[in-house]
């Protein structure tokens, strides 16, 4: 099924649209596959990520539930895409879209939601300190469970420093000092955990009261 904002599927449409299920580390697209289908994430973490002109891994973009995935201009895709997660989602063909007005306006609101976000992003990042750009990066990580929403999926400090356009090493520092503050949990290796939420929204810029005793 499609998500909620996405509207029913027309019944026409029932061989070009399907629901996959993806286990923890599965792809779901490489880099050059024919870009015929799109992605919506019904459920989990998927990370987009494409390979250099220097052979090193770029990650591009962590999508959780209600992401689109796959949209592209040319015939094959730029990118990877993989699951962090269990992770379900329906795959459209482009058949499919063309003829669907419903999907369409959906696709275009998501390219108008990016473009936003990338303007956004131009705009605040040369004003702000690396670790708040790390506590921001990991309050958006989606979370590893629905009933835990303070466990957000795992991403390794590399590809979080990619993401970022920071080097390995200060990103490396921040998380560190992070969990020294008590504001992540120490130790966990499958999964992030937040153990101090209101000291990670306050490096990050998004709560305006005091700040909290951490230290």
């Amino acid at each position: 099924m499609l998500p909620a904002s996405a509207g029913p599927t027309p019944e026409f449409f029932s061989d070009r649209v399907i629901s996959i299920v993806y286990s923890k580390g599965q792809s779901i697209f490489e880099q050059d596959d024919p870009a015929d289908t799109i992605y919506f994430v019904i459920s989990g973490a998927v990370i987009v990520h494409r390979t250099g002109s220097d052979g090193n891994r770029e990650v591009m973009e962590l999508a959780g539930e209600g992401a689109l995935l796959g949209l592209v201009s040319g015939a094959t895709y730029g990118c990877c895409a993989s699951s962090l997660t269990r992770t379900a989602v329906t795959a459209i063909r482009q058949e499919a879209i063309a003829g669907s007005t419903q999907l369409q306006q959906r696709i275009g609101k998501e390219l108008t939601r990016r473009l936003e976000l990338m303007q956004e992003q131009a705009r605040v990042r040369p004003r702000t300190s690396a670790a708040s750009l790390v506590a921001q990066f990991i309050l958006t990580l989606p979370p590893a469970t629905k009933d835990r929403p303070l466990e957000r999926v795992f991403i390794t400090q590399t590809d979080m420093a990619s993401y970022l356009g920071l080097a390995v090493e200060t990103v490396c520092r921040i998380v560190k000092s992070l969990k020294q503050k008590n504001a992540l949990l120490p130790g966990t290796r499958d999964r992030i955990v937040i153990a101090d939420m209101q000291y990670l929204e306050h490096l990050a810029g998004t709560l305006t009261t005091r700040p909290p005793a951490a230290t």
